[in-house]
């Protein structure tokens, strides 16, 4: 070693370590932005579970119909035995229309769900950014 003066060894360490710390600080930087992207990432995701929830808590289903068509049967057989069948006419008629336009309605709903938001009223939320 040179007096007053650095070996070359020690300037190719020094050289190599400042490198390295410039790799480090890069790769902290690139986790850094990764980080975040992750993070967003999985707020849209929780956002989407959300609203699929949501739409499930409203979701009618086969099921549901068939349902509420074993009840009218049972109320017009219940009211034909009280009143006589045609006493059962008067009110099941109407009742069979409103189902029929209901059911058209979800099928239309069930076909084209964009339509369903016209019928929601809209209120503003927290759009996330994308």
């Amino acid at each position: 070693m040179a007096e007053g003066g650095i070996d070359g060894n020690v300037l190719g360490i020094i050289d190599r370590l400042g490198k390295m710390e410039g790799l480090l600080v890069g790769l902290q930087t690139s986790m850094t932005q990764s980080q975040a992207q992750v993070t967003g990432f999985l707020s849209r995701v929780e956002s989407l579970e959300r609203r699929l929830v949501e739409l499930e808590k409203v979701q009618v289903t086969r099921a549901d119909l068939e349902a509420l068509g074993q009840k009218v049967d049972a109320l017009a057989v219940s009211e034909a035995r009280q009143n006589g069948g045609a006493g059962a006419l008067v009110w099941i008629v109407p009742l069979l229309i409103s189902l029929l336009a209901a059911a058209a309605a979800i099928g239309n709903l069930m076909k084209e769900p964009e339509a369903g938001r016209l019928l929601q009223p809209h209120y503003p939320q927290h759009q996330e950014p994308r």
